[in-house]
């Protein structure tokens, strides 16, 4: 299996074993997909999209290429990973002798492919990790907005979901900009003064108070990013770099109360108290369990509440490990790699483990983390708290060890029965692969193999030039595998009578059979179902309408119409669906 600390150097020693820990379900189990807002159908736009297709052609801008790629192929995450897990790819690594990358690749297949009963499973967790609105509150707020016809509610609304992602977002951002920072230190290295200052300031936006300091660190940043934009050594991708830097220190916000008010805003503004009780209970269940910032959530409960004793708790226990996280950062600089080795091998626990980067001043608070998971049984907690502390590590010889040998003990805790876990999903393993390995020189052994097609499918479906639901679906029955990415876009428009629709749009290739294309259109009920499959095997699918409507009424749904073809060409997103284009060449969309 994966490992589970997330941490950013590979971690993986050699020659340990995993153990796997995906959850299996029932096959009948339903998957909700999320309730999007209706999309009312823009104006007719033929000339401006001809002249958008020229213009993103001759794009040459990095953005507008990334556009372009993932509008014309539904299936760029999924070629990369049949580019790494494909049956020709593994023999020919068997034939080359590569042990190691292919057993990198073996591990990683145990992870991410799925089977028929994983599969329902697996793609809840990928919506679950999608967006932060997911969940009973988020759903009102979509009823009353598709319901009424009230602009000032439908803005309150917004104003709630604005507050909310800004509040979430923090700490994403701080991370952010403390990366930025290094990034522009190491541009500029042969000024030393300069390169000092910008590394100091990616430390500082980096450290725990930072939150608290941001008014201070943002004025000093601003004067930094003057200072480096005139400076001789900035080069033209060092200039591209500076307007994101920018943008995100003005989207940091430390008004605490925003959520609160914005709520509070939206519950004036409606009349209907059985509606107003169910948003508020509904509110103050999502914000007692949401990554809010603690002073966010006292302001929403009150410091006199009985959720603030928790919330207390939860900041010493924050505390705890950002201390533990400096004492191992600072005891790891000066361990004999070798020595330390063979210390944590003899172990037997994690705090056996951790003691040896931890002083014996600290003993308690590590006490405390471990006395806090054992009460709470929440192993991913514990692995978020656990893998602050290893990534805090400087030497890469020591995290990775660190981390190897935490990961077996972890991956044992996982498999126990009691503990709260919630794995992750195909999507997120093969995005932890990446970060892990894409710098592996031995990838690029790989022939069809592309680290840069692989990052750019990754940051682009989905994206803001896909406002679409997105689902990684790699199947393995028996020895055959399937790579396929699902599509899906609720109430994608509406007729004349108003209906909704939603399309479902499956791209996925089958190995040593071909490529084959599955989109379904829901109204009311109704399925109208076309399926496109390698010409060679038509034949086989003469009973697809038979077939297809015993699967539609066996989970309550009618099928209007069935058809199977022949599939010549592989389609764009865009041609299934025109909205993509549509809201990329402006604003003229009501939602």
């Amino acid at each position: 299996m994966a490992d589970l600390l997330q941490v950013a150097a590979p971690v993986t020693p050699k020659n340990y074993t995993n153990i796997s820990t995906r959850p299996v379900v029932q096959n009948d189990e339903v998957f909700d997909l999320v309730d999007l807002s209706k999309v009312l159908k823009p104006s007719d736009r033929s000339e401006q999209f001809s002249q958008q297709d020229a213009t993103e052609e001759s794009a040459s801008g990095a953005i507008s290429r990334l556009s372009v790629l993932v509008s014309k192929d539904p299936s760029l995450v999924s070629s990369s990973l049949k580019a790494l897990l494909g049956a020709d790819v593994l023999r020919e690594l068997q034939e080359s002798g590569n042990v190691e990358l292919l057993n990198k690749l073996y591990e990683l297949a145990g992870d991410i492919m799925l089977s028929p009963e994983t599969a329902i499973s697996d793609l809840g967790a990928q919506q679950k990790s999608a967006t932060i609105f997911n969940g009973e509150f988020f759903d009102i707020l979509r009823a009353i907005s598709q319901r009424t016809t009230n602009p000032e509610i439908k803005n309150a609304v917004i104003a709630v979901l604005k507050s909310i992602s800004s509040a979430s977002s923090g700490a994403d951002i701080l991370r952010s900009l403390s990366e930025n920072f290094k990034f522009l230190s190491e541009r500029l290295s042969p000024s030393k003064s300069l390169s000092a200052e910008l590394l100091k300031l990616s430390g500082e936006f980096g450290a725990p108070g930072a939150a608290e300091n941001f008014a201070e660190l943002k004025s000093r940043a601003l004067q930094m990013l003057a200072q480096v934009n005139s400076s001789l050594l900035v080069t033209e991708k060092v200039k591209s770099i500076l307007p994101l830097i920018t943008h995100n220190l003005s989207r940091f916000s430390d008004n605490y109360a925003g959520v609160k008010d914005s709520f509070n805003s939206l519950l004036e503004l409606l009349g209907n108290k059985d509606l107003k009780a169910a948003l508020s209970k509904a509110f103050l269940e999502y914000a007692e369990s949401a990554q809010l910032p603690l002073e966010t959530k006292l302001e929403i409960f009150g410091e006199d509440s009985p959720q603030a004793q928790k919330l207390a708790a939860d900041a010493q226990m924050r505390g705890f490990v950002d201390d533990l996280s400096l004492d191992a950062k600072a005891a790891a600089q000066g361990l004999d790699v070798e020595q330390f080795r063979a210390k944590i091998l003899e172990a037997k626990s994690l705090k056996e483990i951790l003691m040896n980067v931890i002083p014996a001043r600290s003993e308690g608070k590590l006490d405390s983390l471990i006395d806090d998971f054992a009460s709470t049984k929440d192993l991913n907690a514990l692995l978020q708290r656990l893998s602050q502390i290893v990534d805090s590590i400087d030497s890469a010889e020591v995290k990775t060890a660190l981390a190897g040998r935490l990961n077996e003990i972890l991956s044992r805790l996982a498999a126990s029965e009691g503990l709260k876990y919630s794995a992750p999903s195909s999507m997120e393993n093969f995005a932890d692969f990446l970060a892990k390995n894409i710098a592996d020189p031995s990838l690029r052994s790989l022939g069809a193999m592309s680290q840069n097609e692989m990052l750019q499918s990754l940051l682009t479906a989905p994206g803001v030039f896909t406002p679409l639901l997105h689902y990684l679906m790699p199947m393995q029955i028996d020895d055959t595998k399937s790579f396929g990415e699902l599509w899906v876009d609720n109430y994608s428009g509406s007729d004349d009578d108003g209906e909704r629709e939603n399309r479902l749009f499956l791209s996925f290739s089958i190995e040593s059979i071909g490529d084959f294309e599955l989109e379904i259109l829901e109204k009311k009920k109704e399925l109208s179902v076309s399926l496109l499959c390698p010409p060679q095997i038509v034949k086989s699918f003469s009973k697809f309408r038979e077939t297809a409507s015993k699967i539609a009424a066996a989970n309550g749904y009618y099928l209007k119409s069935a058809s199977a073809g022949a599939l010549k060409e592989k389609r764009n997103l865009v041609d299934v669906f025109p909205k993509i284009k549509e809201k990329r060449a402006g604003f003229n969309v009501t939602v």
